[in-house]
């Protein structure tokens, strides 16, 4: 059977990228996402099969996107240099995607599927590459040899989880928080100068 002309499954996968960011993959809607798409709801199914299979096609691009870009970064420089535009790199990741994130988190904890098992396929991937670079700094010498899940946990906790909680604020602020608009808050916390300078607080912290 040829394959239908056009560009049908290029337009599916970028409505998808906007949909699974406000849905989750829970709450994704085949029709919805075809009549974004402004594309046939048969072509959906030809191209994709089920809504499952879907989300697991638009999740990879947006990963393999971001892996890439993290091993580039991550591969020239000293240890210090090395580890720091990795931390930089996964921040602006969870900024640029934090609806995403904090949606796939709630589908993986509520037992979706597909979330779980793209979490379980991918998440290793980068967290090795941040393990070895963390090893390297210690032997170096530039941070402290605390047990390596502590020092990860210090570091991501310090550049990732900022965007995630914005996430789940977004959700739910409109006006402000106290006599600060909330756009001025957000600034605040997840713009990069912020994340350049939250990277170096989490590196002096975990300092040898």
């Amino acid at each position: 059977m040829s394959r239908p002309a056009g560009d049908a499954d290029r337009k599916l996968l970028s409505a998808g990228r906007e949909l699974l960011a406000r849905k989750g993959i829970s709450g994704l809607s085949v029709r919805e996402v075809a009549s974004k798409a402004e594309v046939n709801l048969g072509m959906f199914h030809y191209h994709f099969k089920t809504k499952d299979e879907f989300a697991r096609r638009v999740l990879q691009e947006i990963y393999e996107e971001f892996f890439a870009k993290l091993s580039l970064e991550a591969s020239e420089g000293t240890s210090a240099e090395r580890l720091r535009k990795a931390l930089t790199s996964l921040a602006r990741f969870a900024r640029d995607n934090r609806a995403l994130v904090l949606c796939l988190g709630q589908d993986a904890v509520a037992g979706n599927r597909p979330a779980i098992e793209f979490l379980l396929k991918n998440a290793p991937r980068h967290v090795r590459i941040v393990m070895g670079l963390v090893r390297d700094c210690q032997k170096a010498g530039v941070l402290r040899r605390s047990p390596l899940t502590r020092v990860m946990v210090f570091l991501g906790g310090g550049v990732m989880l900022p965007a995630v909680l914005v996430a789940a604020l977004e959700r739910v602020l409109s006006g402000g928080i106290g006599a600060l608009p909330f756009k001025l808050v957000v600034r605040e916390i997840l713009s990069d100068e912020a994340i350049a300078d939250r990277v170096d607080m989490a590196m002096k912290g975990a300092s040898a």
